[in-house]
């Protein structure tokens, strides 16, 4: 085996030698799935490829190392890759330049808040037309509601290696110094919910004590984390047919409101907000998701807690970051990048992946659901993140071809609003034709 990484982050793996057994499966919904093939035959006769890989989706610097794992075992599999991997994450315009340019790498990861900026001028390959000459692969035992952020306009375009739907985490320790109830307490009364239970914790949460200042959320926005209020308070954002814009009726413009509160009214959120503050115990909460996992289990100065989102008139929902990779057009070498993409799907990479804290499960495989429940830690509850990501998950899907235009938009109506410039309900009203202009 060798390895070398460059000051660049770019890492060449040349790996060799046997792997014993069916290391690696596809997305078979069966136990064992399909075995790699015959390393020291079939394999190793190919001829010998360099497989480029725009890598990315760090949540912090602790999973990569997973992430290097599930790569040495897929080229130990097959001696005649070498992977050439690039751990600096491709934004969307740096893939579509490669692609232009007819320099692509041949598997890319992008977050699919991203793919329709991606599949729609077609820099990714479509996939079901790999699924449907791999007769090793079965996507039914994928969760429906996972394979819906992959797709655009009802085509696969990438296969997932992680589903992180959302939750609430907390540091418990400073519930109970503050005297606050925590999220499962407030849901054992029936006031778990955004504009009851919540609004009172984030409030509370918010002071300051023995000289320290306490915030009570992290302050996590975007139109693909605030959907969640939106959602749970009946709201939509667009139309069934993704032709209108539906953040300007009240449900909506409620849910928007009422999570704006906690900067305008509240004072709630650091300034500026940061997610990873929660690691030094000044935020009580964050809108987390399993992804973080690897960085929180290196929390030793508080105890952390986890429950569910809250609800809202219309029930829980939860929403999802979900990550995965595709095959680029114009790739060298498609066929090997599309078992690049299917590897992390199966059995030995996902076991992988739990076992540093990174995922949930995102098949119906028993292998996977008895690699999470070993690998989950005390503070940890299966029952929590196999209902978000089973039963209250819903795909912010279809996206609409000008999501990022459509984001840009948001974003700066968004801040007015989180700051008390404008209510939710007078921006979004204003926001509505240039919306819909960008749905046409």
């Amino acid at each position: 085996m060798a390895v070398a990484t460059t000051a660049q982050s770019r890492r060449r793996a040349a790996l060799g030698g046997a792997l014993g057994g069916a290391l690696l499966a596809a997305c078979s919904g069966g136990a064992g799935g399909q075995p790699a093939g015959d390393v020291g035959g079939e394999q190793a006769r190919k001829a010998p490829v360099t497989l480029a890989v725009a890598a990315g989706g760090w949540v912090a610097e602790t999973d990569k190392a997973l992430h290097r794992q599930v790569w040495d075992a897929f080229a130990k599999a097959r001696p005649h890759v070498t992977l050439d991997i690039n751990e600096i994450a491709f934004t969307t315009d740096k893939l579509l330049t490669a692609v232009a340019a007819g320099e692509p790498p041949d598997a890319a990861y992008i977050h699919p808040n991203d793919l329709p900026a991606v599949a729609g001028p077609g820099a990714y390959q479509n996939l079901d037309e790999f699924v449907k000459r791999d007769k090793s692969v079965d996507l039914k035992g994928i969760f429906p509601k996972v394979l819906e952020f992959f797709k655009f306009k009802d085509v696969l375009y990438q296969l997932p290696y992680h589903s992180g739907p959302s939750m609430i985490y907390y540091n418990k320790s400073l519930f109970q110094r503050l005297g606050v109830k925590t999220p499962e307490e407030y849901d054992r009364a029936g006031q778990w919910q955004w504009r009851t239970g919540w609004m009172e914790a984030v409030r509370l949460l918010s002071q300051e004590r023995d000289g320290r200042r306490f915030y009570g959320f992290d302050g996590r926005t975007g139109i693909h984390f605030i959907n969640v209020p939106i959602w749970a308070n009946g709201g939509e954002i667009f139309n069934k047919e993704v032709t209108e814009s539906r953040l300007h009726l009240p449900p909506a413009a409620e849910g928007i409101q009422g999570y704006a509160d906690m900067w305008s009214k509240l004072g709630a959120v650091p300034d500026p907000a940061n997610w990873q503050f929660f690691t030094r115990g000044d935020v009580a909460m964050v809108f987390g998701f399993r992804g973080m996992g690897p960085l929180f289990r290196t929390i030793t100065d508080f105890e952390i807690g986890m429950w569910h989102n809250p609800s809202g008139p219309a029930g829980a929902v939860t929403r999802s970051g979900p990550s995965g990779y595709g095959v680029v057009s114009g790739a060298k070498h498609a066929a090997e990048a599309w078992e690049f993409c299917k590897n992390y799907v199966g059995p030995a990479a996902q076991g992988i992946l739990f076992s540093g804290g990174f995922n949930v499960p995102m098949t119906s495989r028993k292998e996977d659901a008895d690699a999470f429940r070993k690998d989950l830690v005390p503070w940890e509850k299966e029952e929590v993140y196999m209902e978000a990501q089973d039963r209250r998950l819903r795909p912010m899907a279809p996206l609409p071809l000008k999501w990022r235009e459509i984001n840009v938009s948001w974003n700066r109506e968004w801040a007015l609003i989180r700051d008390g410039q404008k209510t939710a309900q007078q921006s979004m009203t204003e926001l509505r034709p240039e919306l819909d202009a960008l749905l046409k």
